[in-house]
């Protein structure tokens, strides 16, 4: 069977907010064009896990998870990485970051691994880029909220652009 690359995320329903993120993205990330702005519950991970086993998988480690509010708001720096900061509902983002990579998925978990819930808006290849862009979003302190209701699966293809495998919707 063929091995699969995929992530579970969290496609934020911002409405026209989105663009403003999406700018800052296009300017600083080379995966804006890719993908859409998302929080990603699992990285990305190669398996020969069909499509049905995964979608169980996520469907029974989440099944009495309810849909929940977010709050996003200033970006924040980590190595070489642009974030956009979770400041409501990080608890149960990584409560389900925790039940996804149980069970079917525990093999994934890097051994050192610390989870902080983010949306990533820039990648960049030096700590002077870095510079330059914290420099640039200073005073970038809007306040995107929404909902999360669903889960996504998506299929990262060759060219990393991503495809939705599955959706589940939380209660």
């Amino acid at each position: 069977m063929n091995k699969t690359k995929r992530a579970i995320i969290i496609f934020p329903q911002l409405g026209s907010n989105i663009n403003l993120i999406q700018n800052i993205r296009n300017q600083y990330d080379f995966l804006a064009h890719k993908i859409a702005p998302h929080i990603t519950l699992v990285f990305p991970f190669e398996s020969d896990i069909s499509s049905n086993e995964l979608s169980q998988h996520v469907r029974n480690s989440l099944r009495e998870f309810k849909s929940f509010k977010i709050t996003m708001q200033r970006i924040i720096q980590e190595e070489n990485y642009l974030f956009l900061k979770l400041t409501r509902g990080q608890k149960e983002i990584i409560e389900i970051h925790d039940l996804l990579y149980s069970r079917l998925l525990s093999g994934f978990l890097a051994k050192q691994h610390h989870y902080q819930p983010h949306l990533t808006v820039g990648r960049l290849k030096d700590s002077n880029a870095v510079k330059f862009a914290m420099n640039e979003l200073k005073y970038f302190d809007y306040k995107f909220e929404t909902k999360v209701d669903k889960i996504t699966t998506e299929i990262i293809l060759d060219d990393l652009s991503s495809k939705v495998d599955f959706e589940i919707k939380l209660k």
